[in-house]
């Protein structure tokens, strides 16, 4: 199996098909076991939605934070020679004056001083590798959210910053959107390789097929053995067992044209997540499934 399917097997759309779904069965009320009686069905609808977009949050600093580098895997420079230096470094040892040119051992000092610099420049460049744009978005997420005055003119009706929040929220409504003109010129511009049919099958039973029994069960586990660890209520056990659920991350196309693995690899991914699309309706199996089992460990 190709390195770059590692992060397809790992990471899937956790945004738009989740809230989408959501929707869908509540408005079909196929979801009307999960509501306690007298609950309104908007305040369903909008603690599931919080619930989604939790998880939404914690999976896109995942993908942007390690799906870059797993998408690069191991990069070897073509064109390399080897030399017997680069295996053993003290093969070919530069010999050294003894005499007066030898140069003395510079300060305790400036030794702790270089090698603290040098700790100090590392930690910078890891740090600054882990603040992406979901990251961000989420420390802002938290700092408007929990600052009350703000969450009054952000989100509450008439507030003074109302606008600001609405365009935000209409602009990341078009990102999925988005996102699927960008595969759709994947999928023209680059030609790509074909992907085994054995690799697909595996992506596939993987993503819809194998994840679902951990999930379905992980939480039912935890329900019958554990039960103050999740809080008690029917729709964050139905969330979190489609949480790892469903075809691969979309933007995963977008980390691999930042990771510039080449035309090739960019559009075998841009195939097999468009592939993906195609399977998708096998998520009705894992709905039915999940839905079973909340009712039978919430009665």
């Amino acid at each position: 199996m190709p390195s770059h399917f590692v992060p397809l097997l790992i990471f899937n759309n956790v945004t738009s098909p989740p809230l989408l779904l959501l929707h869908a069965l509540l408005q079909t009320r196929a979801l009307d076991s999960l509501v306690r009686p007298g609950e309104p069905l908007f305040l369903v609808l909008s603690r599931g939605r919080v619930y989604i977009l939790i998880n939404a949050l914690v999976g896109n600093l995942t993908r942007f934070t390690f799906g870059f580098y797993l998408l690069r895997g191991d990069p070897k420079v073509e064109g390399q020679i080897r030399l017997p230096s680069d295996h053993h470094p003290g093969a070919f040892l530069i010999t050294r004056s003894t005499g007066d040119e030898e140069r003395a051992p510079p300060p305790v000092w400036t030794r702790v001083t270089h090698r603290l610099g040098k700790s100090l420049r590392k930690a910078s460049t890891a740090l600054t590798g882990f603040l992406n744009p979901p990251l961000l978005g989420g420390v802002a997420a938290c700092f408007f959210g929990l600052i009350s005055w703000f969450h009054h003119h952000l989100f509450d009706k008439g507030g003074l910053l109302t606008p600001l929040s609405d365009t935000i929220n209409n602009v990341g409504n078009l990102y999925t959107v988005l996102q699927m003109f960008i595969l759709g010129g994947h999928l023209y511009s680059k030609q790509g390789s074909k992907t085994s049919y054995l690799a697909l099958v595996w992506l596939f039973s993987f993503r819809f097929l194998v994840m679902p029994g951990i999930s379905i069960s992980t939480i039912y586990l935890s329900r019958v053995h554990l039960p103050t660890l999740l809080r008690n209520d029917p729709v964050l056990g139905f969330v979190l067992m489609l949480s790892n659920v469903g075809q691969p991350a979309l933007i995963l196309s977008a980390i691999a044209e930042m990771a510039d693995l080449g035309p090739r690899i960019e559009g075998q991914i841009a195939r097999t997540l468009t592939a993906s699309y195609v399977v998708t309706p096998l998520i009705a199996l894992t709905v039915t499934a999940a839905l079973e089992v909340v009712e039978s460990s919430y009665r």
